[in-house]
């Protein structure tokens, strides 16, 4: 995705800083227009080829309009929610991919249970508001 570096170039970096002792987390998206499943393969490679240490996200390519490959995704046949509803729930946790191999290792890397609940979430939530504007 242009990120100006090879991968070879970012695995070094990565075990270098997990080396000197930092907290080193990634964040990798499969999924995009385009994408071949070997690539999406090289993609899962890479990532368990990374130490214990580093957090790995995996997130699979959700496109929004405005975005560089938007248009490539239509193209693909993606079909965009019509209603802002339909987009809230259209997140990179709600699509999959379609092949079931790609499917399988995608989910391998997903958390088994969400970090926080969506009551926990509101509860905060509610609580910041009330702090940031009491009544």
């Amino acid at each position: 995705m242009n990120k100006g570096i090879t991968s070879k170039e970012a695995h070094v970096a990565i075990n270098r800083l997990v080396k000197l002792g930092f907290s080193v987390g990634t964040y990798f998206i499969i999924g995009t227009p385009y994408e071949t499943k070997d690539q999406a393969f090289e993609t899962f490679r890479f990532i368990d080829s990374l130490p214990s240490e580093v957090v790995k996200g995996v997130n699979y390519y959700t496109p929004y309009p405005l975005t560089d490959l938007y248009s490539s995704a239509i193209e693909e046949g993606f079909r965009p929610p019509d209603t802002l509803k339909g987009w809230g729930y259209h997140t990179i946790y709600n699509r999959l991919p379609s092949d079931p191999e790609v499917r399988a290792k995608y989910l391998s890397y997903r958390p088994k249970k969400p970090a926080l609940s969506i009551q926990r979430v509101k509860r905060v939530t509610r609580y910041a508001l009330n702090k940031l504007f009491p009544n």
